[in-house]
């Protein structure tokens, strides 16, 4: 479920209310200048701080849910069965962000899951009873009302399980997941490829493999860029075999990662260079494509994730050689590891 929306929604709510609650209770002062006439003090620089506070703290309550919709997703995925024992095998997991978390963090968390369960129609059990006592159409719900026991039950344990040198973060981020970090990144896979020159196709398979830098700058969004390199081998429909072509390719792709509790999109644009570079005349090209994908729980620094992609490439044409279009499909898999964080 994503509650990006939500999200910006609620902070520009708390930011309205901050600086009326503070002009409404802060009484002007008055001060002197060097002539030593009074002058009211302004109260700028203090709703400024207020607010950056207010953001940072619904900012870091943000990035726990995300954690811990994260832990509830992928259990729901294997099965979900009694409630207190689902979220007692989630404890170790959750733990290691709810330790990081302080106070305020824990109870803006608690008070923005309990907004989505309203909006979602909750408290569950009403839901459920106005729903014939049926949990149909109630997935989103009932996975948020499990977020909120994960969460009541962490805060619970946290004075007691959590060990003395995990100290909490103010600048708490979430774990699974890389914004406000720079990244280094590795992926590949096979490529179902279908290629049209002139009025003529040839179809094969193949692979690539990419090293990519990146670097979270948005709570969801990531970028990143670095050198791919690929081929396949393709043949005529007739599949004779004096019809195989080999096909080499080297492109820069650029990426762009939406990353939610439950999926990742990726939205990409390179430039390709097609040929055996030591045979051929390289021909330029350019790609557009997306990719659906899932993450697992981070390890360690490592960030894991599978994901299906699709893209379009088109080729100019060289010589005697036309232009071409291509396109290529295939699963991939891959990694994300975090370098720093500035």
């Amino acid at each position: 479920m994503d509650t990006g929306q939500s999200a910006w929604r609620h902070r520009g709510i708390t930011t309205v209310l901050l600086c009326l609650m503070y002009i409404a209770t802060t009484p002007a002062t008055v001060s002197a200048d060097p002539a030593g006439i009074p002058t009211a003090a302004s109260p700028a620089s203090a709703p400024t701080q207020a607010m950056i506070q207010g953001s940072a703290v619904v900012d870091a309550a943000e990035a726990l849910l995300f954690d811990l919709e994260k832990l509830v997703y992928l259990r729901e995925q294997r099965g979900w069965t009694i409630d207190k024992h689902m979220i007692q095998g989630l404890l170790t997991d959750s733990l290691m962000s709810v330790c990081l978390a302080d106070r305020s963090v824990l109870e803006k968390a608690a008070e923005l899951v309990e907004i989505r369960i309203l909006r979602e129609g909750g408290p569950l059990k009403r839901a459920w009873l106005a729903h014939g006592k049926s949990l149909d159409d109630l997935s989103d719900l009932l996975t948020l009302h499990r977020v909120k026991l994960l969460l009541k039950t962490s805060h619970a344990r946290k004075p007691t399980d959590c060990p003395f040198y995990m100290e909490t973060d103010p600048t708490f981020s979430a774990r699974h997941r890389d914004d406000s970090y720079g990244v280094i990144a590795a992926e590949g896979g096979g490529l179902f490829t279908v290629r049209q020159l002139r009025s003529r196709y040839t179809v094969g398979g193949g692979g690539s493999g990419r090293i990519t830098l990146g670097y979270g700058f948005d709570p969801r969004w990531s970028i990143r860029f670095g050198p791919e390199l690929g081929g396949a081998a393709l043949v005529k429909p007739d599949l004779r075999a004096e019809s195989v072509e080999v096909d080499f390719f080297g492109a820069l792709p650029v990426t762009f990662r939406y990353i939610t509790p439950t999926f990742n999109y990726d939205f990409e644009v390179a430039a390709i260079g097609l040929g055996v570079p030591w045979r051929d005349k390289l021909r330029a090209g350019v790609r557009a494509g997306m990719m659906l994908g899932i993450t697992s729980l981070r390890i360690r620094s490592l960030l894991p994730w599978a994901g299906y992609s699709v893209n379009v490439e088109y080729i100019t044409g060289r010589d005697e050689i036309p232009s071409q279009w291509s396109l290529r499909m295939g699963f991939r898999i891959g990694f994300v590891l975090r370098l720093f964080r500035p």
